[in-house]
């Protein structure tokens, strides 16, 4: 018995039951549901569930001792022992099993008509006719009709994309936004050349195709493919209209660049900030790197190339010839899959001639369409000469209106024939085109071979939900058609995936750290409580409730000042978090430029991206190196002018209600134009810690540490409560106001980091290290603490103290 994906196997050694979710030649992946994990094992190490029990049954042997297949035990047990939850057994369950029992050669029979839980079943032997001497001699019928399954996993694995992403990329080709894919090539990957090249065509391929089902020109100039370098990701990182002649990344709508870099060596330093950046999808490939499995990927590309093509594989049948690369054989696949089509063209005449010209009224909807239409025919008139054929019959039937069936076989029932051309989004075509027009009889939605490259998941899938009576066809060579087999997204894919969470998932480090603001919030700032009220009620709730303002002039420039190390960029960037905002953090170096002319074209290229698009917000960190004042006399005319064109921006973002958000240590090295009412609307004081946020800082970093050493079993952490460190804070604090200096943040850190690394040095002993078993246990004392602080480094000066203040009252009153 064939072991098809929703099958239940049990453990040839183990007898442990399961259920199929994927299979390949030489593998299965299954569902343990007893102990809810999945495992790949090897097909001769499990057997269906329904041939073990064909098996006891042909031998009148007992199956198993808790379960009777005799008429002694009911159904539930036996849906259970399939591994379907029977707490409410759904007739689909039962109905699942029966099919199985089936095709292992057994009928399912029960002592009532009801088939409820309790109902007593039994197992009874069909006899399946053997085949007559006669009957061997005959010449088998020619094959007409061939069951094809997509390779598992499909083609965007093969090539390095994770399996959750796989849905996730389907459905981001059909939308607008522009998309990034990225190719991580190691060096033994590249030396493979077959790799990059066939993951460009596929990419391009697939990406056009998609695109054509929501895009209504046949045209591909319609969707813009950009291939190239690492280079292309510099560039839209470092942003410059001055170099018309280079490339740059596709930022518009309905295009897709596909770059390849050199894994740990091509990859810019800030490509977190590119993630964060990027205004659509991002996906990244990363491919194997033995021979093995490399070979084993490029067995899966070839197999969905020879089934676009039409001439799908067989069971060990070999691949095809090491001389033809997946290149070629990707260019080979797309002209046969045209070729198809346009041998369909050709029956178009024959049929008129057959069938009349009237039959086929309502075909001028576009040429594949009508080639599919007609090559379909000739299919099924080529195996019966007398089939009835019915084109373009109305259906009354639902509360829409009038629908029309492309056309109706006696006996055979509907066949609705799709390009996949302008039919988009997915969902609506499933339910508009496939399940709407479904009625009570036999249903066959029919669809070219290029539609398997980007929807072949959601084809499969709609073969399984038409079931027993309905099916998918593709056209394919020699006469020869490939129904679809079916499988359900839930069994293809762990988590499909909102259209709304493809642009974001992919911004988490390879560390789990979050690489740019968006994700931090105002309490995952330790410490200033006060100035975090101050931000919520001045800044994040006159921007969320902006629609009740209307009425104020508001200026959306926010000014963070006050001396250095006192988290300014952190708050800055927090702000971004909270208003769930698409943000750029931008340095003085991304304003600037070695040429004369540059600081003002950087200056207009940032701010024009700003205003692009609503819900986008900058911050620019050491404001005063960018917008200090044009009264000094050793200020370059360019600097001037740069400060210039940041003046007109402001203004220009202010009316369109763009936030900009600057830091700076020196708010009186500003111009006096960028400070007036109007531009910065709120001055946000942020001075060094009191006593409060200094306890709070230096929990959170003791905290921290305690947090990171869970990841080590044999490392034991006590550290100090901050009730503990409180009060001894206080003639610290003290003697700081006395002597007119300040700890900045940073002091705080470095206190607690010196405090750690002298305590673990003590449990490991003196700095040697252990090995085994060993529990290594440190404790972190409250006084150790607030000694090293009183010991080490006061950042903040007396005189930016004094500036500070001064500062404070003049901008904010206070």
């Amino acid at each position: 018995m064939r072991v098809i994906t929703g099958d239940t196997v049990i453990h040839r050694r183990t007898r442990e039951v399961g259920i199929v979710e994927r299979h390949d030649r030489t593998n299965i992946v299954v569902r343990w549901p007893e102990r809810g994990q999945r495992e790949t094992v090897p097909r001769n190490e499990v057997q269906a569930l329904a041939e073990a029990m064909a098996e006891a049954r042909q031998a009148s042997t007992l199956f198993s001792t808790k379960l009777s297949l005799t008429g002694t035990s009911p159904l539930s047990e036996l849906v259970s022992r399939f591994g379907y939850s029977t707490g409410r057994m759904r007739s689909g369950s039962l109905e699942k099993v029966r099919k199985q029992l089936a095709r292992a050669g057994l009928q399912l029979d029960t002592e009532d008509d009801s088939e409820q839980r309790d109902s007593r079943f039994w197992l009874t032997l069909l006899d399946l006719p053997k085949p007559e001497e006669d009957d061997l001699q005959v010449e088998p019928e020619p094959v007409r009709l061939k069951e094809v399954s997509l390779p598992s996993p499909s083609w965007p694995q093969a090539l390095g994309l994770a399996a959750q992403r796989e849905i996730a990329l389907l459905r981001a080709m059909t939308e607008r936004e522009p998309l990034l894919c990225i190719l991580h090539l190691s060096d033994a990957a590249a030396d493979t050349g077959w790799l990059q090249p066939t993951w460009e065509a596929l990419m391009s391929w697939a990406f056009r195709a998609a695109q054509r089902f929501v895009w209504r020109s046949s045209s591909d100039e319609d969707a813009t493919v950009r291939i190239g370098t690492s280079a292309l990701l510099q560039t839209y990182l470092s942003p410059t209209s001055l170099d018309d002649s280079s490339s740059h990344l596709q930022t518009a709508p309905r295009s897709i660049n596909l770059v390849t870099v050199r894994r740990d060596a091509e990859l810019p330093n800030d490509f977190e900030r590119l993630k964060a950046s990027w205004p659509g999808a991002l996906f990244e490939f990363e491919p194997p790197e033995r021979a093995s499995e490399l070979e084993a990927c490029r067995a899966l590309i070839e197999k969905v190339l020879f089934l676009l093509g039409g001439m799908p594989q067989q069971d060990g049948q070999k691949a095809s010839s090491p001389r033809m690369s997946p290149l070629r054989l990707a260019v080979w696949a797309r002209e046969s899959s045209e070729q198809l089509l346009a041998r369909g063209s050709t029956y178009v005449g024959e049929l008129f001639s057959r069938r009349g010209p009237s039959k086929l009224r309502g075909s001028t909807e576009g040429e594949t369409a009508l080639a599919l239409k007609s090559l379909l025919a000739h299919w099924l008139i080529e195996q019966d000469p007398e089939v009835k054929l019915e084109f373009e019959v109305s259906n009354e039937r639902g509360s829409e209106g009038e629908r029309r069936i492309d056309l109706v076989v006696e006996d055979q029932g509907d066949f609705e024939v799709e390009s996949m051309r302008g039919s988009g989004p997915m969902e609506h075509f499933i339910h508009q085109k496939v399940l709407a027009r479904r009625r009570d009889k036999p249903f066959t939605l029919v669809v070219p071979n290029e539609a398997l490259l980007w929807a072949g998941p959601y084809l499969a899938d709609i073969a399984f939900q038409l079931g027993k009576n309905g099916r998918v066809l593709i056209p394919g060579a020699d006469q020869v058609w490939m129904q679809l087999e079916g499988v359900s997204f839930a069994e293809s894919a762990l988590d499909v995936e909102s259209p709304e969470a493809v642009a974001t998932e992919d911004f988490v480090s390879d560390q789990g750290r979050p690489p740019s603001a968006e994700a931090l919030k105002l309490k995952d700032i330790a410490g200033y409580a006060q100035l975090r009220q101050h931000i919520e009620e001045q800044v994040i709730w006159p921007e969320r409730h902006s629609r009740w303002l209307r009425g104020l002039s508001r200026s959306p420039g926010i000014l963070f000042f006050g001396p250095p190390g006192c988290g300014k960029s952190r708050m800055a960037r927090a702000i971004a978090g909270e208003l769930d905002q698409e943000v750029r953090l931008l340095a003085p170096s991304d304003l600037r430029g070695e040429y004369i002319g540059w600081g003002q074209v950087r200056v207009r290229e940032q701010f024009n991206w700003l205003a692009e698009r609503d819900r986008r917000m900058l911050v620019i960190d050491e404001f005063d190196s960018i917008a200090r004042s044009r009264q000094e006399g050793q200020m370059h005319s360019d600097e001037k002018s740069t400060v210039n064109e940041l003046l007109v921006q402001l203004d220009r973002v202010s009316r369109l209600g763009r936030i900009v958000v600057a830091t700076t240590n020196d708010i009186d090295a500003l111009d006096d134009a960028v400070l007036r009412t109007g531009r910065f609307g709120s001055f946000v004081p942020v001075g060094p810690p009191d006593q409060d946020a200094a306890a709070d800082i230096l929990d959170f970093y003791l905290k921290r540490f305690e947090r990171m050493s869970l990841e080590q079993p044999q490392l034991q952490v006590s550290i100090p409560s901050r009730a503990s460190l409180l009060p001894l804070l206080g003639p610290v604090m003290s003697a700081n106001v006395s002597e007119s200096r300040a700890f900045s943040g940073s002091d705080l850190e470095a206190a607690v980091n010196q405090v750690v690394t002298k305590q673990v040095r003590v449990a490991l002993g003196g700095g040697r290290s252990l090995s085994g078993p060993t529990v290594v246990s440190v404790l972190i004392h409250a006084d150790a603490v607030v000694r090293a602080l009183a010991e080490g480094p006061r950042s903040i000066r007396p005189e930016a103290l004094d500036s500070f203040e001064e500062e404070k009252a003049r901008y904010c009153g206070r």
